[in-house]
């Protein structure tokens, strides 16, 4: 059916094309902005924790699971073995509603997403 105004038809393939990554549209342009801004969230709140071993880890990444109800944050541990990363993340499963409380400060969501996090001793990714 050609439009009246225009004399041509409407291209509806903006509503059936799947966005890819770096085209900024839809529900992946919004994940990435909720990553960084956790992301940014983290970094500034890690190195002011009580704890020691959460105050050397260092954001790398968070990247969203399951749409943007849950994400994995990327830690890098610098200074620390394998034996040890075990330790970081029990210290982290304690402190995961303190982390989230401070998420859901710093972002403008009616649902603060689930924290999961995947420690990666030496700082190596």
């Amino acid at each position: 059916m050609a439009s009246r105004r225009w004399g041509r038809e409407p291209s509806l393939e903006h509503v059936y094309a799947e966005p890819s990554a770096g085209d900024g549209r839809g529900a992946d342009r919004k994940s990435q902005q909720l990553c960084k801004q956790v992301e940014r969230t983290l970094a500034s709140v890690l190195p002011e924790c009580r704890e020691p071993v959460l105050r050397a880890l260092v954001v790398a990444e968070v990247r969203p699971l399951l749409g943007a109800s849950r994400l994995e944050v990327v830690l890098l541990a610098p200074e620390i073995g394998e034996r040890d990363r075990r330790c970081v993340e029990a210290r982290l499963a304690r402190a995961r509603a303190f982390l989230r409380a401070e998420v859901a400060q710093q972002i403008h969501r009616k649902r603060v997403p689930e924290l999961s996090f995947v420690v990666l001793a030496g700082g190596a990714p």
